[in-house]
């Protein structure tokens, strides 16, 4: 008997999503611990913006210019010149920003963002929500599959043919096993194989019926497109 095959390109995406959205929960949870330990360690001062230093650069799609602010700031009587380290919109010279500077040399300077914070936290609940949507949409439908499977209601289809599929991997189109069913009624039903590449083709053991298992009556968007030899 050949069994459902579990691989699929929606569970693959789903996982991967999901991955990437619980690694930016991680992200959110690091850069609030990094900025609460900066405010904690750090000496917290006023700086202000002297000038912005323009930088061009080229690249495929045209010329980009960006800003980037220089600082004044003074620690234990001493001033210090830096960079800021970001630009925002609408800043301008003479602005007022906190910084906090590193006890051991003020020269170093950090500036907690919860933009960064935002930013993951927004990522991570996008991704995991499609992640997680696709996986249990992907479970659901395999075990549904899975249930008709074992429960051995299935349909002989005399009407099918190998056709091209959707899928492509590796500029390799593959092919399906498309399956015609026609009721009493005259009402047809139509069921697609998974993709396969054309040489591992299983149209050269199926015979002029192929099974589908399948409860046509109750549910007949669940089914599963077998290759076994009907005798």
């Amino acid at each position: 008997m050949d069994k459902p095959k579990r691989e699929s390109i929606i569970l693959i995406v789903g996982a991967v999503f999901l991955i990437c959205g619980l690694i930016s929960f991680f992200d959110v949870a690091y850069c609030i611990k990094r900025d609460s330990q900066i405010k904690r360690d750090y000496i917290e001062t006023t700086a202000t913006i002297t000038s912005f230093e323009q930088r061009t650069h080229k690249d495929s799609k045209g010329t980009h210019t960006s800003y980037q602010p220089i600082i004044k700031y003074t620690v234990n009587g001493e001033e210090y010149e830096d960079y800021l380290g970001y630009y925002a919109a609408g800043m301008i010279k003479g602005d007022k920003v906190t910084v906090y500077c590193d006890p051991a040399d003020p020269s170093i300077h950090k500036t907690p963002s919860m933009a960064d914070v935002i930013g993951f936290l927004i990522f991570g609940i996008a991704f995991s929500a499609v992640g997680g949507g696709a996986l249990g949409y992907e479970i659901n439908r395999v075990a549904k599959i899975d249930s008709v499977f074992k429960s051995g209601k299935y349909i002989l289809c005399d009407e099918w043919e190998e056709i091209k599929s959707n899928v492509r991997v590796n500029r390799v189109r593959y092919n399906c096993i498309k399956c015609t069913y026609t009721k009493e009624n005259g009402r047809k039903y139509y069921f697609t194989s998974t993709a396969f590449h054309p040489n591992n083709s299983p149209a050269a053991r199926l015979t002029d019926k192929v099974k589908v298992y399948v409860d046509i009556e109750k549910d007949p968007m669940t089914y599963f497109v077998s290759a076994e030899r009907v005798e």
